[in-house]
């Protein structure tokens, strides 16, 4: 601990002056033609060809390794300021299937006890929805309480009403769900407590990204009619709307996603609402899975790079669901959260700035994702 300590003693102390060298810093690197460049792409690749760099986003998707600044005429992709003003929130999942009382409410206080401010409860369709046990010691005041389950129902959905505890309740929206009306109906008739819902729209990172994602915002599109159909505001439908986008195991993929989530919302609201009403703005929220026969310690680097992704490029809420494994100490349960404190304390980067606009590559495929999606939907 006294190496660790020292190394942050003069982090601390030499960080700033350079920082500040850097301000100072001329930028005087000549220009480089696209010839040039690739040119010394050649050289460095010594016994392989340009070729060798090929490869797919996903399927039928080409990834182009070789884009310069010349290859770009449109102008810049740059995102609202105010997506970089303030770190993530930090979200925790716990299923309450299977498990005790006594063990749920330790699980949330351990999470509180790292600044979490978002509690997804998930219970599958035969477990307890709601206990009172699991929040003793809570102050509920404090934090937003979410209810996710497989299945809604009437049933459920008086339980949590008559429970007194402040909650959300989320309602998973994907491409093959029955249409909102209907549920709605089955759920809440009388259409008393709408404002508690939350609309989760799930987007995975992987197959055919594109058009998964088209048929997701497709669903919501639809949605939207049948709530303005029910006599509802389509402005109040946007600020009860999640887009939860899983995590890619590539840095750079998850970054395009989620800026291309960003510009999708935007431009929805903007066609879809006719309003000049400010919407307060947090959707968009970033979920971390631990994949199969995945050691901790390498769940815990990617974990890490996924939340730096998903910072730079704006995302609202990050969510790192824990391993399952009973065999998992908790020392990486928190380590993973402190990932969260590691952003916001050391990086320095929330300066209301899009730290990714500019990039030639990134603005590349977020543009050409965006248009490709937004020509798939039907509006």
């Amino acid at each position: 601990m006294k190496v660790k300590g020292n190394v942050l003693f003069i982090l601390s102390r030499v960080l700033p002056n350079i920082v500040h060298s850097m301000k100072e810093w001329a930028y005087t690197f000549d220009a480089v033609s696209k010839e040039q460049w690739i040119r010394q792409i050649e050289s460095d690749l010594k016994q392989k060809t340009i070729a060798s760099l090929q490869s797919e986003w996903w399927p039928g998707e080409p990834l182009m390794p070789l884009l310069h600044r010349d290859d770009v005429t449109e102008e810049t992709v740059s995102l609202p300021i105010s997506l970089f003003t303030q770190p993530p929130l930090i979200a925790e999942w716990i299923s309450t299937s299977g498990q005790q009382a006594t063990a749920i409410n330790q699980q949330i206080l351990d999470a509180l006890r790292q600044d979490t401010h978002l509690l997804i409860l998930y219970s599958s369709g035969n477990s307890s929805l709601f206990d009172a046990e699991w929040f003793n010691g809570v102050f509920q005041d404090l934090i937003t309480i979410s209810y996710q389950m497989e299945e809604f129902k009437e049933s459920s959905f008086r339980l949590l009403e008559e429970s007194g505890t402040r909650y959300l309740l989320r309602i998973n929206r994907e491409a093959s769900s029955p249409p909102l009306g209907k549920l709605l109906a089955q759920t809440d008739p009388y259409l008393s407590g709408l404002g508690s819902f939350r609309f989760n729209y799930l987007i995975k990172s992987s197959g055919i990204w594109d058009v998964n994602t088209a048929g997701v915002l497709n669903r919501l599109v639809e949605d939207l009619t049948d709530w303005t159909n029910l006599g509802f505001q389509a402005a109040d439908f946007f600020q009860q709307c999640i887009l939860s986008l899983e995590a890619d195991k590539a840095y750079f993929k998850h970054i395009i996603q989620t800026r291309v989530l960003h510009l999708l919302w935007y431009n929805l609201k903007a066609h879809l609402i006719q309003s000049t009403v400010e919407i307060p703005d947090h959707y968009l929220e970033c979920h971390i899975y631990e994949s199969t026969q995945e050691s901790p310690e390498h769940f815990l680097i990617r974990a890490s790079m996924s939340g730096l992704a998903a910072s730079l490029a704006g995302s609202h809420t990050v969510c790192i669901h824990h391993s399952s494994r009973e065999e998992t100490p908790d020392l990486y349960k928190r380590a993973n959260r402190n990932i969260h404190h590691l952003l916001q304390l050391e990086s320095a980067m929330y300066k209301g700035v899009d730290p990714m606009s500019g990039a030639i590559s990134i603005d590349y495929y977020t543009r050409s994702w965006t248009q490709k999606i937004w020509n798939a939907l039907r509006l």
